[in-house]
């Protein structure tokens, strides 16, 4: 019941983080993460040294995003039923996300991975 508390603390804080300001300003986000979710459809089409690049970028964001979150909430959203969740299997979530919303960022898209990740992780 604490993990749970948790987790719906840290995505509140998360949803209303702009709640104290007028504006709601997005995260500086540096590197592939940058780029729209566009983007990533046609890199991923094409194949290649970038389709490479911008998956490098959404394995290192979860990894360093579980390292904080596992910190906090003593979670693993990288681990799901005793076993790591696959990168391909990630990949193809951002494929289908990016499809429907090509127009957001992928860290955009990242970021609605990990809230996935954290309801499944806070499942078990």
């Amino acid at each position: 019941m604490k993990t749970l508390v948790a987790i719906v603390t840290v995505c509140a804080c998360l949803g209303s983080s702009g709640a104290l300001s007028q504006e709601k300003k997005a995260p500086v986000v540096l590197g592939a993460g940058s780029k729209s979710c566009d983007s990533w459809t046609q890199i991923r089409r094409a194949g290649g040294v970038m389709g490479g690049t911008y998956e490098s970028w959404i394995a290192g964001f979860l990894s360093g995003s579980n390292s904080i979150i596992s910190g906090e909430l003593k979670i693993d959203i990288l681990e799901q039923q005793t076993k790591p969740v696959d990168a391909q299997d990630i990949y193809v979530w951002i494929d289908i996300y990016c499809k429907s919303h090509p127009l957001v960022s992928i860290a955009e898209a990242a970021n609605e991975l990990g809230r996935e990740l954290i309801r499944r992780a806070a499942r078990h």
